[in-house]
């Protein structure tokens, strides 16, 4: 912008955009700030409308004195080229892109952060890379850098990435478990120079079949002293292509990763066995295969007065002492969801609903020499099924509201749990649960559940009301009518409904 007016861009020193700029429907922003060497702030950048812009190559390039930005009100939604957007910004040392950038639609990255020789840490987990074909040195020299997350990272599209973490001589690992390299057709040098790397996490796809021409296969590794995997220490004469992977190169495969922590195998059969396993509610875990863990613990504090909540872990929790009662789910019909309760233990990966002892909060687990299972075992009857999660899960009012997640003594979706507020979305933490409506009409069905649960143990969750009304008529399983539910299996008949109650 500033050299096509033919200012002197060395002397700019602050840019501010006054809330009159929002008017301009810019369809392009190449080179906006290219070349301001002396800019040290930029504000008003939220009255910048970039809703219809294509193109924001170079867009920051070469301004050597910007500090941070904030872009955090950036529309990138129509974005298809970011080449070279933040190149040689050499004094950035804050850079936030998590909750702004949509990069849906871009198809070239290739220096994108290149010669970002003060950037410490890029979280780039929320990028959607599904149509990016070019990563080319996209953090090339990026010489600072210590923590980079491309945890999400999807490149199946991806043809180039020669240099692409070329010279990022501070970082000591990199996760690429996500990393699809079928159709990339040069890697030359991609990791060369890394000193410091010591583990690159990859799995079997990725991997260099397409990569036809033997220049391009050359010098991955070169440099990179530090780095052992399958290989267990770095050979100058193996740096191209053919050890790029982790039964005998250098890569390892990823098989857990528990928030900041990854854990990993190399070689052709080896299992993992982690020391221990720390779970938490700020951590989201990820297993990619069956693993052990010598020792494993979680703990939750729950808020004073919590009677019903969920849970789901990786490991078998034995019942045996608890300061709660488990209960999976049993059935539902249209007016009730029915739970059984467990009373030995629950099994790894299977979601309950939980009740706390009266004045209990605190949820602690500890096991030893487990096995860790890395799915969830779902528990479903018909179109409703009660779902776990090992992650943070958000759930949207309008898009999730066949989800219904507990609440006080409820199940609410997510539409009504929002529904005296201005949100959007309501967040779940990890190792907790929620109930999921697959019918083909949920819109149509309740949008929460009263859980009903009696000193007679009765136990159900029902949106109308409890079981035991005048309307219900009761049968043993022979068929005998009783006057009032018995401990064991019941039929109920209630209206046009039939369903069974199990009372403890």
């Amino acid at each position: 912008m500033c050299s096509r007016l033919g200012i002197d861009t060395g002397n700019i020193k602050s840019v501010v955009f006054d809330k009159s700029f929002n008017t301009y429907a810019l369809t392009s922003l190449i080179d906006f700030f290219k070349n301001c060497s002396g800019l040290e702030t930029i504000s008003g950048l939220e009255y910048l409308n970039t809703a219809n812009v294509t193109d924001i190559s170079y867009m920051f390039a070469y301004c050597s004195q910007l500090s941070s930005l904030n872009l955090s009100n950036f529309n990138t939604t129509n974005v298809k080229n970011m080449s070279c957007m933040f190149y040689s910004c050499k004094n950035l040392s804050s850079l936030n892109l998590y909750e702004s950038f949509n990069t849906a639609n871009v198809t070239d990255m290739s220096y994108m952060f290149a010669y970002c020789s003060q950037l410490s840490s890029l979280n780039l987990s929320n990028f959607n890379t599904t149509k990016v074909k070019n990563m080319y040195s996209m953090f090339y020299y990026c010489s600072q850098l210590s923590s980079l997350d491309l945890s999400n990272f999807n490149t199946a599209n991806v043809k180039n990435m020669s240099y692409m973490f070329n010279k990022c001589q501070n970082l000591s690992s990199l996760d690429l478990s996500m990393f699809n390299t079928a159709n990339v057709t040069n890697m030359s040098d991609m990791f060369a120079g890394s000193s410091t790397l010591q583990t690159i996490y990859a799995s079997d796809n990725f991997v260099v079949t397409g990569i036809t021409n033997k220049n391009y296969k050359t010098g991955l590794f070169t440099g990179c002293e530090a780095l052992k995997g399958a290989l267990p220490a770095y050979d100058k004469t193996k740096t191209s292509s053919d050890y790029a992977n982790y039964k005998t190169g250098y890569f390892t495969k990823l098989v857990v990763r528990n928030g900041d922590e990854r854990y990993g195998v190399t070689g052709e059969t080896t299992k993992l066995t982690v020391d221990n396993l720390a779970l938490d509610d700020d951590k989201d875990f990820v297993a990619f295969e069956p693993f052990a863990a010598k020792a494993a613990s979680y703990s939750r504090t729950m808020t004073t007065g919590t009677t019903w909540a969920t849970l789901c872990l990786p490991f078998d929790v034995s019942l045996d002492g608890k300061n709660f009662r488990a209960f999976k789910l049993l059935s539902v019909d249209v007016d009730v969801v029915e739970l059984e309760e467990l009373t030995t233990s629950i099994a790894a990966g299977t979601p309950v609903i939980i009740k706390m002892n009266e004045g209990e909060t605190e949820l602690n687990f500890s096991v030893a020499n487990n096995e860790i299972a890395h799915e969830v075992v779902s528990a479903a009857d018909g179109d409703y099924q009660l779902q776990g999660i090992y992650t943070q899960k958000v759930f949207d009012k309008e898009a999730d509201n066949n989800c219904y997640i507990v609440k006080d003594n409820k199940l609410m979706n997510p539409a009504k749990l929002l529904e005296n507020t201005n949100n959007k979305t309501v967040g779940s933490k990890p190792f907790r649960a929620y109930m999921i409506d697959n019918s083909t009409a949920p819109a149509a069905g309740a949008k929460m559940f009263s859980i009903g649960f009696d000193n007679d143990a009765t136990t159900a969750i029902d949106n109308l009301n409890t079981i035991a009304d005048d309307n219900a008529i009761y049968y043993d399983l022979q068929g005998h009518r009783l006057n009032a539910p018995q401990k064991g299996i019941n039929i109920v008949k209630r209206g046009g409904k039939t369903m069974k109650v199990i009372i403890k």
